[in-house]
């Protein structure tokens, strides 16, 4: 079973903690790559996680095994097509 984290970060919170970072909050990729975006540098993450108002759920992510079960979306979906 894989265990799963959804953090709820306030925008409040977010605000408060760039402008205690000022200029380390987002990562800065180095010359001669090719990011695809922006990042949030970890030190910046690790304060919004850890901040008292910062709310986390964990979820169970597990899949439920049914003996004789064999899903195949792909193949339900061009049945269905041939239905309509």
């Amino acid at each position: 079973m894989k265990q799963v984290v959804f953090y709820y970060i306030p925008l409040e919170v977010q605000h408060e903690i760039f402008n205690d970072l000022k200029g380390e909050y987002l990562y800065k990729h180095r010359k001669g790559t090719n990011p695809r975006g922006v990042e949030i540098s970890n030190k910046a993450l690790k304060k919004l996680i850890d901040h008292k108002e910062t709310l986390c759920i964990q979820i169970r992510w597990e899949k439920p095994e049914v003996e004789g079960l064999i899903y195949k979306p792909y193949e339900r979906r061009i049945e269905l097509w041939e239905k309509d």
